[in-house]
């Protein structure tokens, strides 16, 4: 009898938790469509820096970093930019690098995180490892799609192209959208911009309650106790290498953000002294499914801003490709991580100068440059 109570009372979070994450999911877009119809660049003169599309493209790039660092969330600074497509208030190619550079923006939390296991070596080398290993396959690929961005227009082209076969033929909009969008989410969207009124108003709040949901749904489904022992977590998780990945992949999806299931790996790695190696696969997992959030953005919205959430997802499927599938590029990725977490294990204090300078310092200076 106890232990039907038991799987009941089971079966009855795992429900809750289902119904809260569909709930999260209709605030999610409510908020996203108030921001839309909320905000609007032409204020902003940006024009001038169209006479050389390059400065813009770069002043796009840092500004992804930046924002993504200072709030912590690339779903934020992503959905924000697809938000801006949308709205038609920025075009496509300035948004790519807004996206480029969130992906490096993003990876600020597992390193400040890093501090937290900063009371023992061994766990702060793993967490530093598994910091960096993020951070560097985000920087490195960053760096490669920037210059076939610049070069070739790879993203623009590839998901203009990708973004209207898809909207136009798997995504009947005069028959799926409105039974979500128009007939459900937009009522609420507007009659909340009725009663805010201002639209800079309507703007912020739009952004901070999209804000608010990514971050429950981290909380909803984030927990970094792990009540299992070594042996179980490496069995169940890391001894086949297609299994991090995937639950890296699905984990973040669900989460909405690939910080804070990096940051769980990390707690899981200090824990049970998993190495780099069997955790590398997560990373590239999590990767992929931090894109869900704009995916989600961009399917209720313009086909340009559907095509944004499929730059985001080429740019870390193009980079998994890059950096996972042949051996010596993962074995760089892994060298330099192992290099770079001894050093700032060693001495503690730079990494705050490493953070300060990637994150804010570096990014502020070319934009002034720029």
């Amino acid at each position: 009898m106890n232990q039907t109570k038991e799987i009941l009372s089971g079966n009855q979070f795992y429900y809750k938790k289902i119904v809260y994450f569909l709930l999260l999911t209709i605030v999610f877009s409510v908020f996203l469509s108030l921001l839309v119809h909320s905000i609007s660049l032409s204020s902003i003169n940006y024009q001038k820096y169209l006479k050389d599309s390059q400065n813009l493209f770069f002043l796009c790039f840092f500004f992804g970093i930046i924002a993504t660092a200072t709030v912590q969330s690339s779903s934020a600074i992503t959905t924000l930019a697809v938000a801006f497509v949308a709205k038609g208030d920025l075009s496509l190619p300035y948004a790519i690098p807004i996206v480029i550079g969130s992906n490096i923006g993003t990876t600020v939390t597992p390193l400040i995180f890093s501090y937290v296991h900063s009371d023992k070596r061994g766990p702060f080398k793993r967490a530093l490892k598994i910091a960096f290993a993020h951070n560097l396959f985000n920087v490195y690929t960053a760096v490669i799609m920037v210059f076939l961005e610049l070069k070739f227009g790879l993203l623009t082209n590839s998901c203009t192209w990708l973004g209207h076969a898809f909207f136009s033929n798997a995504l009947d909009k005069s028959y799926f959208l409105p039974l979500f969008v128009k007939d459900f989410i937009e009522p609420i969207s507007n009659y909340l911009a009725n009663i805010l009124k201002l639209k800079w108003l309507s703007a912020i709040i739009g952004f901070v309650g999209m804000y608010l949901t990514i971050k429950g749904f981290v909380k909803l489904f984030a927990s970094n106790n792990i009540n299992s022992n070594d042996s179980i977590v490496n069995k169940f998780l890391f001894n086949k290498g297609y299994k991090p990945l995937i639950v890296g992949l699905f984990g973040t999806a669900v989460i909405h953000s690939s910080s804070a299931t990096i940051s769980i790996l990390q707690t899981i790695a200090c824990s049970y002294k998993v190495p780099l190696k069997k955790t590398y696969n997560f990373i590239l997992g999590a990767n992929i499914g931090t894109t869900f959030t704009a995916l989600l953005a961009g399917l209720f919205n313009a086909e340009l801003a559907l095509s944004l959430a499929i730059a985001h997802f080429l740019f870390n499927l193009i980079g998994v490709l890059i950096w996972g599938i042949l051996p010596f590029m993962r074995n760089a990725i892994h060298d330099t991580s192992e290099n770079m977490s001894k050093l700032f294990e060693k001495y503690r204090a730079s990494l705050i100068i490493y953070i300060s300078f990637l994150f804010f310092l570096v990014p502020l200076l070319l934009i002034y440059i720029f």
